[in-house]
C-alpha cells in the first residue's frame, strides 16, 4: 500500500523480490493531500483472489469508500506482513499507526468451500 506520493492517493501495490512494485489498485488522486492526513485503510482479499482497497479519510472507521478492486493471484499464501516507510527527513516524526490488525478468516473460507460456494461468500 502506498499513502501519498505525487498523486496524494492511497493505492495497493504488490512487491516482488528484485522487481519494481506493481500497482494493483490505483486509488483516487488527492485523497490525502493535506499536511496532516488521518486515514483508515481496509484491504480485503477473497478466496478467489479479488482484492478491494477502501479508505476512510474522516478517521472514524465509519465512512469507508472503495478505491477499487482487482484480481491478483500471484501469491496465494504469505508467512510475513510488514511496512516499508519512505519519507523525507522533514516527515520522519509524522507517522503514527493505531488499530493495526491482520485478520485471516479461515473458518469462513472452510465454511464456504464445505457449503459448495466457491465465490467466497457464505450464508449463516
Amino acid at each position: 500500500m502506498r499513502i501519498g506520493g505525487t498523486p496524494d492517493e492511497v493505492s495497493l501495490f504488490r512487491k516482488d523480490a528484485g522487481i519494481t512494485a506493481v500497482n494493483i489498485i490505483n486509488g483516487q488522486d488527492k485523497t490525502v493531500a493535506t499536511s496532516n492526513n488521518v486515514v483508515r485503510v481496509w484491504v480485503t482479499r477473497s478466496i478467489t483472489h479479488e482484492w478491494e482497497l477502501s479508505i476512510d479519510i474522516s478517521g472514524t472507521g465509519e465512512n469507508y469508500v472503495s478505491q477499487g478492486t482487482a484480481t491478483d493471484a500471484t501469491y496465494k499464501r504469505s508467512s510475513y506482513f510488514g511496512n516499508l516507510l519512505c519519507y523525507s527527513a522533514a516527515n520522519s516524526q509524522k507517522f503514527y499507526f493505531d488499530d493495526y490488525n491482520r485478520f485471516c478468516h479461515t473458518w469462513l473460507q472452510k465454511l464456504a468451500i464445505a457449503g459448495g460456494n466457491r465465490g467466497g461468500t457464505a450464508g449463516i
